[in-house]
């Protein structure tokens, strides 16, 4: 799930940078609309990370509990 995000954000600022030259001189409007629309996904993108990093430590702590455990004061480590 990792590398869907990671290629995602890789897409929408590939995009960005190719149509950032054409954005500026503002001659055709293809350019506004596809960065806008990259500009959105990027949005999208980070707005939802937070949930899906708590989603993936909560799916990795109920895997295996005991890192968590293991760097806590007082915890005893796992036999």
């Amino acid at each position: 799930m990792g590398g869907l995000i990671t290629r995602s954000i890789g897409t929408s600022v590939a995009a960005m940078k190719e149509h950032e030259a054409g954005l500026r001189a503002g001659i055709d409007p293809d350019h506004v609309r596809t960065t806008s629309v990259a500009v959105r996904r990027l949005r999208s993108i980070l707005r939802n990370l937070p949930d899906f990093l708590q989603a993936e430590k909560t799916g990795r702590l109920r895997a295996d509990p005991r890192p968590f455990h293991a760097g806590r004061s007082g915890a005893r480590a796992a036999a």
